[in-house]
């Protein structure tokens, strides 16, 4: 049986030490409902809005600007890291349909694109058999800005400088999955537990600046810059995943640190 986003949306929405009850605005599904994805779909367009904007009763920070205090990438021949990083452009997605995936074909067809839409979010999996959660988000155009201090050698070229950096992510593409366990606690409640979790990033252009390369050498600079806006995919190559699994752990921590304090049989009208 697969079933859909009511979690993830849900799972956003308490992140304190003691559970507190659901804001009004947050509906939930029957999962004997043979309508549940309509449901799920309707009742997070309607809550998505104010978990965007932040819930500071339930412990929940402003998703848009979204602050990262660091994102670090160490991957061979070079360590780069993300300081008190901004993201913005969370409010403009918009979610545009929830549907069931069996996760055996995630699984074995690899990443599954989403289709070529602007400003879409889509749940393709919440599969309670094999114990796996999917997710799918387009982003139109996502804004990362703050600082930045890298050394080491991209594409066989010496980098090194730190400074302000901002980039700019067109139609990004993000899928993550999550396997979860179904766990008794000493309450005697039982709670969902995500473990392993893996996210792909998949911009169609990506524009990006880093200030102060080369100890603020401007022309070896913006020769680097150049060099990095004509060549983003083979860096994002190189760099991508590490900096994708980083801003995946946000996203994985924030599930995890809710479903500690959200019972299972809360998360939808009808389980026990």
């Amino acid at each position: 049986m697969e079933k859909t986003l009511a979690l993830l949306v849900t799972c956003c929405l308490l992140l304190s030490a003691t559970a507190l009850k659901l804001p009004d605005f947050v509906k939930k599904c029957s999962l004997k409902d043979p309508e549940f994805n309509a449901c799920a779909l309707k009742n997070a367009r309607e809550a998505l809005p104010h978990i965007v904007n932040g819930l500071k009763k339930f412990q929940i920070p402003v998703l848009d600007p979204l602050i990262v205090e660091e994102i670090r990438a160490v991957d061979g021949q070079i360590d780069m890291a993300g300081l008190n990083v901004r993201v913005e452009g969370i409010r403009n997605a918009i979610l545009e349909s929830i549907r069931s995936h069996p996760a055996r074909e995630f699984c074995e067809a690899g990443w599954h694109r989403h289709t070529d839409r602007s400003n879409t979010l889509s749940v393709h999996s919440f599969d309670f058999d094999q114990k796996k959660i999917a997710a799918e988000v387009v982003v139109p155009e996502a804004h990362f800005s703050g600082r930045y201090e890298v050394k080491g050698k991209l594409l066989t070229l010496p980098l090194s400088g730190n400074g302000p950096f901002n980039s700019t992510f067109y139609h990004l593409y993000v899928k993550y999955v999550t396997t979860f366990d179904l766990t008794k606690h000493d309450d005697g409640h039982v709670y969902l537990e995500p473990k392993e979790y893996k996210v792909h990033f998949q911009p169609k252009n990506v524009k990006a600046h880093l200030g102060n390369l080369f100890n603020g050498n401007t022309v070896l600079g913006d020769i680097m810059n150049q060099f990095i806006n004509e060549n983003w995919r083979e860096v994002l190559q190189e760099l991508g995943q590490p900096t994708y699994d980083a801003l995946g752990l946000v996203v994985h921590k924030i599930l995890n640190n809710t479903m500690r304090v959200v019972p299972y049989k809360d998360l939808f009208d009808d389980t026990d």
